[in-house]
């Protein structure tokens, strides 16, 4: 995976490659619910928050995951799972405050209702503060968020459960950007703007799950508002999902899984400084199908799971997206795999029909203001992926993971120059000293093509039963280029904003009942933002960098603690301004104090 922290609110998140604040190659999903927005097929992280001691298990799927989850799972999937309300009798509360996160404040209370019925509510509130400008002084880019909730859990019968949940969150976002001047020449900055935004939303979610001999249904439905009112987008969005599925254990051979889904999802939009749709309102629909079986050969070492989803949308219409998957089990202790897959990103409301107009000093030619157009018929993305993977665990102290992919892409998203011309839209936004409504126009196409391929390293060591070492190495190799319809100077370099070497290394001790320490360093390759930024600003030097944390239990249901971030630096730049025009940012280093009392 790839994480990086742009300023306050903003962070580039991506699984192989594509890393961006806008990234729309990478699903997520918590509790079966998706947290990805069809604005722009990315998912807005400022807003994803929940009480850490409630998570059960965060599932990383590196590689597509189409045939199961279904379009824009297309380089890898981040599946949140949270603890049943079951697991979480009892009064917790964390308080804590530090040099970032400056008042983080959670509470959760479970209680059993009866031998089959648990429930829980939450609240947390946190507060971030700014990060730091390139010049040292505040960046004005601080949030706030706060949110509630509650998880119902209930057995009806020895087959049948039930669980409801929801949430409602609100805050405030700031942000600040960047200011030019079109009439210099060359192009300068003359200054910055603050602006201040709201965000809010909520979902409810229900499933029922039912036992039928060798096989499991769930059916689950859930429906979700949010709103954003900022800067960039002034949108709110309501959508509805349900999904079945039917698991099937078919005699000792196959394992079925097979399932359907529609989503329905109203948005309304308002225009910004910079930003329009065609349509201000607008409805879209999706539909899905999807079978995949895994068949048991060769007397339980080999298993084949095939599959693959069919969807509808109305951008696109129908998209198929098959998988095959060989698994060896090559002894108790050690298998490797080799994998098929397609997957591909639907077009998103963005690229569409959305007009922005804004003076970008990234696209050319410099001076001028830019209009970029959505294009209506704009086509899906689309991967072809091969994957490999060998697994050991040679001792009970040993265990390794070793990964290699190579992916092929087609139809990647690019901008197209249409040359410098009148547009209607420069006229809602004149520029001091800009040469009237003239402006130099780019619309959305599908002219983009490449490969990426890399490999992936992961030793695991227990030292000793109170100390274990989790470590990784990642190489990757993005190339990217226009086919032969393109114009595009701009996107190509999107390669180089992803790391080519990344290496972590994991160390945690629990030195007895009551102290535990934390290390985790990361070492993350340059990125040359700079020139997917038409060579404006710096590029992102390599980096080292070390958070630890430190935990003491003076008595069993109390927990005192001491974090830090980012340690081997004050601060620094860890990713840059792509396409928005959005200050340049340093993330600096931090510490956080928590107190954790539960009862």
């Amino acid at each position: 995976m790839q994480v990086a922290r742009q300023n306050g609110n903003y962070w580039a998140v991506s699984i192989r490659g594509f890393q961006d604040v806008f990234a729309n190659k990478l699903l997520v999903l918590q509790d079966g619910r998706s947290l990805y927005t069809p604005l722009f097929s990315g998912t807005f992280w400022d807003v994803q928050d929940l009480v850490l001691e409630d998570i059960d298990r965060i599932e990383i799927v590196r590689g597509p995951g189409a045939t199961v989850w279904g379009a824009n799972a297309v380089n890898g999937v981040i599946n949140i799972i949270s603890k049943s309300s079951k697991d979480t009798v009892g009064t917790h509360v964390n308080v804590g405050y530090g040099s970032e996160l400056q008042g983080i404040y959670s509470a959760r209370h479970g209680v059993k209702l009866s031998e089959d019925l648990f429930f829980r509510i939450y609240g947390k509130f946190a507060n971030h503060d700014n990060t730091r400008l390139a010049s040292g002084a505040g960046a004005n880019d601080g949030f706030h968020t706060a949110r509630g909730g509650f998880r119902m859990d209930q057995t009806l019968t020895d087959v049948a459960k039930l669980t409801l949940s929801g949430e409602v969150y609100w805050g405030k976002v700031n942000n600040t950007y960047a200011t030019y001047e079109p009439s210099l020449s060359p192009a300068a900055q003359i200054g910055s703007e603050s602006v201040q935004g709201g965000v809010g939303g909520g979902h409810v979610l229900g499933r029922f799950s039912r036992e039928y001999g060798t096989g499991n249904l769930t059916i689950q439905a859930y429906y979700d508002r949010s709103i954003r009112q900022a800067a960039i987008f002034d949108e709110s969005r309501d959508t509805g999902d349900m999904e079945v599925q039917y698991d099937l254990e078919l005699g000792h051979r196959h394992s079925i899984v097979a399932g359907a889904g529609y989503r329905i999802s109203a948005d309304q939009q308002g225009s910004t400084a910079s930003l329009s749709f065609s349509q201000d309102d607008r409805v879209t629909h999706r539909a899905n199908l999807f079978v995949q079986d895994d068949i048991t050969l060769m007397a339980d070492k080999i298993k084949l799971s095939i599959g693959s989803k069919l969807s509808h949308n109305q951008f696109t219409g129908l998209e198929v997206q098959p998988s095959a998957r060989l698994h060896y089990q090559i002894a108790t202790n050690q298998a490797a795999w080799v994998s098929v897959a397609r997957a591909v990103r639907t077009p998103s409301r963005v690229e569409d029909d959305v007009t922005i107009v804004s003076f970008n000093p990234t696209l050319p030619p410099a001076g001028l203001p830019t209009v970029l157009d959505g294009q209506r018929g704009i086509g899906s993305e689309t991967m072809l992926a091969y994957e490999a993977g060998y697994r050991i665990r040679a001792n009970k102290r040993f265990t390794l993971d070793v990964a290699g992919f190579y992916n092929q892409y087609d139809n990647l998203r690019s901008i197209e120059p249409g040359g410098v011309g009148l547009h209607p839209a420069i006229l809602a936004l004149p520029f001091p000293g800009a040469p009237g409504p003239i402006g130099a126009i780019f619309h959305a196409a599908n002219d983009v093509e490449g490969e990426s391929y890399g490999v992936e390293i992961s030793p695991s060591f227990q030292i000793k039963d109170w100390w274990r070492l989790t470590t990784s190495y990642s190489y990757l190799n993005v190339d990217l280029r226009g086919n032969e319809n393109s114009n595009d100077t701009i996107t190509p370099r999107e390669e180089d904003q992803s790391p080519d070497h990344t290496i972590s290394i994991g160390s945690r001790m629990d030195f007895d009942n009551s102290v535990d320490l934390d290390l985790f360093v990361r070492y993350v390759d340059q990125l040359d933002v700079a020139r997917a930024n038409n060579n404006q600003g710096a590029s992102i030097p390599a980096y080292w960098t070390l958070d630890a944390r430190i935990g003491w239990q003076p008595t069993p249901g109390m927990e005192v603690s001491l974090a830090g971030q980012s340690l081997f630096d004050y601060r620094r730049p860890e990713f840059a301004p792509t396409f928005a025009s959005v200050e340049s940012f340093e993330i600096e280093h931090s510490v956080l104090a928590m107190l954790t009392y539960r009862f």
